[in-house]
């Protein structure tokens, strides 16, 4: 009796237990994770996001890392690769938003879209040719609350997809450090009140 008690207490307690997914947000479920091709897991910690799911994450202050990023970009081909191992590594989901979809139907609403996430996320833009600034991808961001308090933009500037497509252990080992770090600062629990 008192084993199937005991039983029923540790099952009760390992449901309470079983990761659950954090936030509401719509998911896109013909996502383009399949086309990162860097990416063998069958079970990416990484998630397609839309972009008004974007806006919606700032919006209500969750914390975590997204991505904007596009499969046709073969630096974010390769980044995909190494922050999903390292998102795998922490246990947590990154939401990504492809830069390259259209998820509005007028171009007035595509400018509400790009106005608002530019609210949020304009601090990670970088200089642009024109003297201007502009996204660049990959572009990995930790956020905190609601506020992006750390990115990297690209992947390392010692790693040229045109002279090596492979990047070296020490490239990877770097790259993945900078992306533990992005994961760690966006998922770290606040214990100053």
């Amino acid at each position: 009796m008192i084993k199937k008690l005991m039983m029923l207490v540790l099952c009760a307690f390992m449901l309470g237990c079983t990761p659950k997914e954090q936030y509401k947000l719509d998911y896109v479920t013909d996502g383009s994770i399949s086309q990162f091709t860097e990416i063998t897991d069958k079970n990416p910690s990484i998630k397609e996001i839309s972009l008004p799911s974007a806006i919606t994450f700032f919006e209500n202050k969750y914390s975590g890392v997204m991505v904007f990023a596009k499969p046709d970009s073969r630096y974010s081909q390769k980044a995909f690769a190494v922050l999903n191992q390292a998102a795998k590594d922490a246990g947590v989901t990154v939401y990504y938003v492809d830069v390259s979809r259209k998820f509005y139907k007028t171009d007035e609403e595509f400018t509400q879209y790009r106005e608002k996430v530019e609210e949020f996320i304009d601090v990670t833009y970088l200089e642009n040719p024109k003297g201007g600034t502009s996204l660049y991808i990959p572009d990995v961001m930790a956020v905190k609350d609601g506020k992006v308090v750390d990115f990297h933009v690209g992947v390392l500037e010692d790693y040229d997809i045109d002279v090596n497509p492979e990047m070296t252990e020490e490239q990877y080992k770097k790259i993945y450090n900078i992306y533990a770090d992005l994961i760690k600062l966006a998922t770290a629990k606040d214990t100053a009140k």
